[in-house]
């Protein structure tokens, strides 16, 4: 729901909903990492811990990373425009009126 929100923001030229939104997404992703991390850990003998922890957090930014990794790839090159010749497909942005 935030990212749609990040997103309205940002179409519309919003700073302030543009990070009203990504505050809000903080937020989300914070509580789900904490209530990850107090549901598993005491499960965990005391001297595991420290390996449990790394894996939760490798699992949560790569599970946060890849999929902005994979839209921004996708959007540099499967939008309907296509860059002037002799330039990378996002070295080069139209701007509002070219859209």
């Amino acid at each position: 729901m935030s990212s749609l929100a990040t997103m309205l923001a940002t179409e519309t030229s919003s700073l302030a909903g543009f990070f009203a939104a990504t505050f809000v997404a903080g937020i989300g992703f914070g509580a789900g990492m904490q209530g990850g991390m107090r549901t598993v850990l005491p499960l965990v003998a005391e001297h595991e811990r420290p390996r449990v922890l790394s894996v939760l957090y490798l699992i949560c930014y790569v599970a946060m990373g890849l999929p902005a990794v994979a839209a921004g790839s996708w959007s540099c090159t499967a939008a309907a425009w296509r860059p002037p010749p002799g330039t990378t497909p996002c070295s080069w942005w139209p701007s509002r009126s070219q859209r």
